[in-house]
């Protein structure tokens, strides 16, 4: 193998153009890469706080639905004893006045009765004369 001139120039070239392509060339595209690089861990990290901040909104949205829930169910029990309350009242009212026109109506029915068995008691005398009237008048 023949060493001469050539290959001093040569690697000259070599190291030039190496040297001129990465300031030109390298130097921008691994800084692309680390930008890129850096926006994706950026991406990352910020995907991790809206995660993290989305799951902090849905516990508080599941504290306050909770507790929305029992105010509810507290309010609607609530509601229940006073509607049970008021119906019981009312059921007593109204027995209380059915009661009332119940003995009003005894006494008219006794009065009625009363009334009435004194008219048959007075008939009754009138009658049995006038059938021994007539069964007196047709034996003779």
């Amino acid at each position: 193998m023949e060493l001469n001139a050539t290959i001093f120039v040569q690697i000259f070239i070599f190291m030039t153009l190496l040297l001129w392509l990465s300031r030109t060339l390298f130097k921008p595209i691994l800084a692309l890469f680390d930008e890129r690089e850096h926006r994706i861990s950026g991406a990352k990290t910020e995907a991790l706080a809206m995660s993290e901040l989305a799951q902090a909104k849905a516990t508080e949205f599941e504290t306050a639905f909770e507790k929305a829930r029992f105010e509810a169910r507290s309010m609607l029990a609530s509601l229940k004893h006073q509607t049970d309350k008021e119906q019981n009242e009312l059921l007593d009212h109204v027995r209380k006045e059915a009661k009332e026109k119940l003995d009003q109506a005894d006494l008219l029915l006794k009065e009625e009765e009363q009334h009435v068995r004194k008219q048959v008691s007075s008939m009754s005398e009138l009658l049995s004369q006038e059938i021994i009237k007539t069964l007196t008048t047709q034996k003779a």
